[in-house]
């Protein structure tokens, strides 16, 4: 959207503009004279004063140009979105409230995976709005159906989410829009990895956008998604591939400006890590904390921590896994990771310290984050029970270690965990049963780790069997035992080996004094950098000299621009008069206008009663039961209509009535024109809220059709019943009308929505033009239900409602 330049002309309202020509000529000779003044004094200033007013001004024009653009639209909160849709005047305004509330909902579904149902409600709606935008490849419904498609997606309906997938492409594709299209396929791979789900498609998605992205010679991202691709690889059990992709992708990085060298590094430590490759894996992790230092690419720092934490734990050198998981934590906490990240990295640096006898310290680490950062979902609460298990467990304290282990297990079933987690929790819980001699209850938990084994580590796979050894010998299994002790034996010796190789000791201290070395660089130009400093700050007293004169100089200027000013408001003072009268003119005539649409609200109301009355009249000459029975009917229908006119020009509002006083009225109305009401009991519970006529309208010929037809069928004879209506809110914006009566229910096999009456048909229309969704029931008698959403139109002139009632009529 183009931002206008604010004009100062003062308008007075739908007329014609008031011109202010002759104190704009005044004002322009005034800004002409002091040009003037201006241009005198700029040339005999120094050049160093020149340098310094330049720089005032550019700053100057980067305030203003920051305050322009803040005051570009956006939302606060979906409150403040759904707010904003009732004054939104084009499908386009409303198609971004959907948007901007079905993306909220899916954020927030990270936490509670319910709410994704309510992000596609609201993404469909911005979906079916494109018709009449009718915008084709809309930037807004492409936005709309990406959203919508990862929704889907995120429930694992990988079918439904695909195809809407499939629409953004095409359209991109449409549109020659190769980079939108290359993002769209890799956004669609990644939330399909999401998911922990291997299929073909993610294949697809990652080399079709490496292969637009390479088209468009973008390098960077021909890194950052090759860098996924052999990742995926690697999680899809094609290791050797997924090594030289990365190899191949370091090499290119290093042409490119290194961009994301850390990354390629990183990856191929997890790799080797997940291979039993210690040595190696360790060597990449410290390649990748250098090329991070070389680069000053600090995105993926925590990343690299934690990778070097993980490496010296598995190479069971728990005193450097402390040091590396504390710098990950910290790190991760400053830059403000995700909650499960954090607790995540907690729990791991829990055990290392454990295993160095820093018990009070862990307990420390826990209490502290727990009141710092309190969990938000089962999950969490999982990891925090976890983590105080182990320390009740290594200071003693058994019963309060099963009950934390039993809670972290319930706690892990409430939400999907990645199967690693799971496995690791259900060695840990195998591990301290084993350790309190119940065995069958380890057992167990080690038979649901071994079927997730594939997401284990060397150590955790060693410690598996271990484990599956001692069970099988307490239980007497001595063959599957012996096979388990050979397993963990010769894990165990590899793990051994790689841990007191020679070249893995050099590669660590080779990595110390490079480290010592750096530090001392960094020393040196810290040292240089405060001389830097030095000087500069008596640069800057000469400045703060040089400063002072010059605003000095500007404060004479400001006190002359001052004096014009106040010139200038006197004269905008009468000006300001003549607006405080027009002002009140046009008050004027909008009390007139309210009148007007009073008055027109009520002789709508009397034209219904004389509609009324005609068909009273009518009656009279009819002779069969069907045609008195119709325009009694249309009575009904057209007073239900006259009430709300009623209530529109009694109210102080003109354009919604209060709807609960409304349908009260209307059920008195219906009681007394039906003599069979006097043995059925009438039950309202309305509550309370102000409708437009738009809303109202339907609503009461809908409660019309339902009352008339409980009152006419449901008891047959001289039955005596009961008929409910409610209206009550569901969640904002929707609402729930229910009829209900326990009267001898629909005729056997009669279908509502086929049935040919016009009344049926009349509820059903009216549904469909309130958005809403009809159902009549049969539950001890008839319900009729309706839940609609109401989104107020923005108010019009106050002619708008009267013509929705005419075409209503």
């Amino acid at each position: 959207m183009e931002l206008q330049r604010p004009t100062t002309t003062i308008f007075r309202g739908p007329g014609t503009p008031l011109s202010n020509s002759g104190i704009h000529l005044h004002l322009q000779r005034m800004e002409s004279h002091f040009f003037n003044c201006f241009v005198v004094i700029w040339i005999s200033l120094p050049a160093f004063m020149l340098t310094a007013i330049k720089t005032i001004i550019l700053l100057g024009t980067c305030c203003c140009f920051l305050n322009i653009h803040a005051q570009v639209d956006t939302f606060s909160s979906r409150a403040d979105a759904l707010r904003k849709l009732k004054t939104a005047t084009h499908d386009s305004s409303r198609q971004q409230v959907y948007n901007y509330i079905g993306a909220s909902y899916l954020k927030q579904a990270e936490h509670q995976v319910k709410l994704i149902d309510s992000a596609i409600i609201f993404l469909r709606k911005s979906v079916y709005l494109f018709d009449s935008v009718n915008v084709h490849h809309s930037a807004l419904t492409n936005t709309a159906l990406t959203s919508l498609a990862e929704a889907y997606l995120r429930k694992e309906e990988l079918v439904t989410g695909s195809a809407i997938m499939n629409q953004v492409i095409n359209s991109y594709r449409i549109t020659k829009d190769k980079r939108r299209e290359a993002q769209a396929w890799y956004s669609r791979a990644r939330w399909i990895m999401d998911g922990e789900i291997f299929t073909n498609e993610i294949d697809t998605g990652l080399v079709r956008s490496l292969s637009l992205y390479r088209q468009l010679n973008d390098s960077a991202e021909v890194i950052r998604i090759g860098l996924e691709l052999a990742f995926y690889n690697f999680r899809a059990g094609r290791s050797a591939e997924a090594r030289e992709q990365l190899l191949s992708l370091a090499k290119f990085s290093r042409q490119y400006h290194s961009f994301m060298l850390p990354v390629a590094f990183l990856h191929l430590a997890v790799m080797n890590r997940y291979s039993g490759n210690y040595e190696q894996g360790l060597g990449y992790a410290l390649n990748a904390e250098k090329a991070m230092e070389e680069t000053s690419d600090t995105s993926t720092a925590h990343n690299v921590y934690g990778e070097l934490a993980l490496e010296y734990q598995e190479l069971n050198r728990p005193a450097e896994s402390v040091s590396w998981y504390r710098k990950c934590l910290e790190k991760r906490k400053r830059i403000g990771c995700t909650q499960s990240t954090i607790y995540r990295t907690m729990y791991l640096m829990i055990v290392q310290m454990l295993k160095t006898g820093m018990s009070g310290d862990a307990v420390k680490l826990i209490n502290q984050l727990a009141h710092e950062n309190p969990p938000r979902t089962p999950y969490i609460e999982a990891v925090l029970s976890q983590s105080l298990a182990y320390c009740y467990n290594a200071t003693g304290q058994y019963n309060l270690a099963e009950h934390y282990f039993l809670r972290m297990d319930s706690l892990y079933k409430l939400q999907l965990v990645n199967g690693e987690f799971l496995f690791v929790a259900n060695c840990d819980i195998a591990r301290f049963y084993l350790s309190r001699g119940k065995y069958t209850t380890a057992g167990i938990h080690l038979a649901k780790a071994f079927k997730m084994e594939r997401f284990a580590t060397m150590p955790l796979l060693k410690d598996l069997h271990l484990m599956m050894f001692r069970v099988d010998s307490a239980n007497h299994n001595l063959a599957s035992a012996l096979a388990h002790y050979q397993q963990y034996k010769q894990l165990s010796d590899s793990i051994f080996q790689q841990a007191n190789r020679k070249q893995l000791q050099e590669l660590v201290i080779n990595y110390e004094v490079e480290k010592k070395d750096n530090n001392l660089r960094v020393f040196e130009k810290e040292n240089k950098l405060q001389q830097t400093k030095l000087s500069k700050a008596h640069q800057a007293r000469n400045w703060m000299i040089a400063g002072g004169s010059l605003m000095l100089v500007i404060m004479l200027l400001l006190i002359h621009n001052s004096r014009i000013k106040q010139r200038a408001n006197k004269m905008l003072t009468s000006q300001k008069k003549e607006i405080s009268r027009q002002n009140e003119s046009l008050q004027h005539l909008v009390r007139e206008k309210d009148w007007l649409v009073r008055e027109i609200h009520h002789r709508v109301k009397n034209n219904f009663q004389m509609v009324i009355g005609l068909l009273g009249t009518q009656t009279g000459y009819l002779k069969g039961e069907e045609a008195m029975a119709a325009l009694a009917d249309s009575r009904h229908r057209v007073q239900a209509m006259s009430l709300i006119h009623q209530r529109l020009y009694q109210s102080d509002r003109l354009s919604a009535i209060n709807i609960a006083a409304y349908i009260h009225e209307l059920v008195d109305y219906l009681k007394e024109s039906f003599t069979s009401s006097a043995r059925i009991r009438f039950q309202v519970q309305v509550d309370a809220a102000e409708m437009n006529l738009a809303n109202s309208i339907p609503l009461g010929l809908i409660l019309n059709e339902a009352i008339t037809n409980a009152i006419k069928y449901a008891f047959p004879g001289k039955q005596d019943g009961v008929i409910s209506i409610s209206l009550r809110q569901c969640d904002e914006p929707f609402w729930q009308l229910q009829v209900a009566d326990n009267g001898i229910g629909l005729p056997a096999g009669m279908d509502p929505v086929h049935a040919g009456s016009m009344g049926m048909k009349l509820m059903y229309g009216l549904a469909e033009d309130l958005d809403g969704a009809l159902s009549i029931h049969v539950d001890d008698g008839t319900c009729v239900s309706l839940r609609f959403s109401i989104f107020p139109e923005p108010d019009h002139q106050s002619t708008s409602p009267i013509t929705t009632s005419t075409t209503g009529v």
